[in-house]
């Protein structure tokens, strides 16, 4: 329910979704509400690691595995947000 309620505020405010950040330090993004997050910078595909909040997608296995497939480097680490 928390994250519909979360969902609901975010549209509200003209946004798509809503971004979690980590529980602890409210400083690293951790994903969306209903996926996994990735970001390209530099050519460098970057995605949280799967640390105790954030649940492992299909997708971002996916994702990750034909990268890696191509060679484009992928770093699995803390996001700053």
């Amino acid at each position: 329910m928390q994250v519909v309620s979360a969902q609901r505020r975010a549209k509200e405010k003209g946004h798509s979704d809503v971004l979690y950040l980590d529980p602890v330090h409210k400083k690293f993004v951790e994903e969306v509400s209903s996926c996994n997050i990735l970001m390209v910078k530099d050519n460098v595909i970057s995605t949280p690691l799967l640390t105790g909040t954030i649940l492992p997608g299909i997708t971002r296995r996916s994702i990750i595995e034909i990268a890696q497939n191509l060679g484009i480097q992928v770093s699995k680490s803390a996001l700053l947000r």
